[in-house]
């Protein structure tokens, strides 16, 4: 059985680009109906997958900004895809060491190329806008890298800590927003077998 409230939260999430410094929960009421999911009632009776549930649930409340509880669930997942999460939650509390300790517990995850072609595709034809950015040749870095860099991604959101550098920090949250998408739809998949963004793009 899937959760429909899972879909529904997707849904309420969708244009949500996080920050990528959150001071706090986005929607306390999201948080509530995130807190119903019940993992093991996602779609598998197989506990041997539950932690992908538990990845699902985590990413549901980084999305909202709710780092504390993200964590909790990230902590509990022996897997890439959990070290990946905790690995993006440390980056958006501010830890950037100990996120680039996670991504390397995470090594070269699944969706690390899907990332990679998705932020090639969002930064080409945009250059011209970012010419006069301090954090351009970064940006072009990363775009133009061979694969997706999450310890160049962390460098660059440390950069931007007390910057007013507006167009290139909505752009690096909609990186963001992106990485937490593809791999929520890959804890979904994992899980479920089924996809969260058809409901919602």
């Amino acid at each position: 059985m899937i959760d429909r409230f899972v879909p529904e939260i997707v849904q309420a999430l969708w244009k949500h680009e996080p920050s990528l410094h959150p001071k706090g929960t986005w929607q306390q009421e999201l948080n509530a109906r995130i807190a119903s999911v019940n993992p093991e009632q996602l779609g598998s009776v197989d506990s041997a997958k539950l932690p992908y549930g538990l990845a699902v649930k985590s990413g549901l409340y980084l999305w909202n900004e709710d780092l504390y509880e993200s964590h909790e669930l990230s902590q509990q997942i022996d897997n890439e895809t959990g070290s990946f999460w905790h690995g993006i939650m440390h980056r958006m509390e501010g830890d950037y060491g100990n996120a680039k300790y996670w991504f390397r517990r995470t090594g070269v995850h699944p969706v690390h190329s899907q990332i990679h072609d998705r932020v090639k595709g969002i930064f080409s034809g945009r250059e011209g806008g970012f010419a006069s950015s301090s954090h351009f040749s970064g940006l072009s870095a990363l775009a133009s890298h061979g694969e997706w860099d999450p310890y160049r991604f962390t460098d660059l959101v440390e950069s931007t800590s007390g910057s007013n550098d507006q167009p290139v920090i909505r752009l690096m949250q909609t990186i963001q927003r992106l990485e937490i998408v593809l791999l929520l739809e890959y804890s979904y998949q994992q899980y479920c077998g089924g996809s969260l963004i058809e409901y919602s793009s």
